[in-house]
């Protein structure tokens, strides 16, 4: 500290140099790091956006099965911890069939919902990728507590198939998928850089190098 009360070594630019590492495994290091920072932003957002889409998918399926077992149940009425069971199975609130204009509640644990979003399964493309992305990010900051509204066609029969689900079972397998994706490329960029440090350190102090004294071969007279 000096006596105008600024920092040894030129202020703020002093106190940066004695932060960020020097030489070049430091180096190595920075640029380690903002590699794989890069690689974040094109390869993990895309990828938890697909996690996303192939969450909803594979619960739309396990829907539409059970949507097809309750359309079976004629005559009757489902007793209600059967549906509440079936409602579990499939972590949904309330599942909806809709075939010629006409529409039937097949299973539902109470009413009304408030419905947050409205997510339809279509076929990929361009513009459903980019607004993947965007609902993952959604999902992933500000989701936990809202009702999702996830429809689509049937795949075994005609119809409509709407399943209104609970946000939050969806954002902690998106957030145990992000944090393992994360863990993993960690540990790949540690053993990059380790290997980058590795070589470096070999070459700049070579394991086999040896010292000859400058005035070796010279003997003094008795």
């Amino acid at each position: 500290m000096t006596d105008d009360g600024k920092l040894d070594g030129e202020g703020p630019k002093g106190l940066l140099k004695k932060i960020l590492p020097r030489g070049l495994s430091g180096k190595l290091l920075v640029l380690t790091i903002f590699v794989i920072m890069l690689t974040e932003v094109f390869v993990f957002v895309p990828s938890v956006a697909n996690f996303r889409l192939t969450w909803l998918a594979d619960h739309f399926v396990t829907g539409e099965a059970t949507s097809l077992v309750l359309e079976k149940i004629t005559g009757e009425d489902v007793p209600e911890n059967i549906q509440k069971e079936l409602l579990s199975l499939t972590q949904t609130e309330m599942m909806v069939v809709r075939r010629d204009g006409a529409s039937q509640i097949l299973a539902s644990n109470e009413l009304p919902y408030n419905v947050h979003r409205h997510i339809m399964l279509e076929a990929p493309g361009r513009l459903q990728a980019v607004r993947s992305i965007a609902d993952a990010m959604d999902t992933l900051m500000f989701g936990g507590d809202r009702t999702i509204r996830v429809y689509g066609p049937m795949k075994q029969r005609n119809g409509t198939l709407e399943l209104l689900m609970n946000e939050k079972p969806l954002r902690d397998a998106m957030l145990m998928y992000a944090g393992n994706v994360l863990l993993i490329s960690l540990a790949i960029s540690i053993f990059y850089w380790s290997c980058g440090f590795y070589d470096i350190t070999g070459v700049s102090h070579p394991a086999h190098a040896t010292h000859v004294p400058r005035h070796a071969g010279v003997f003094q007279r008795s």
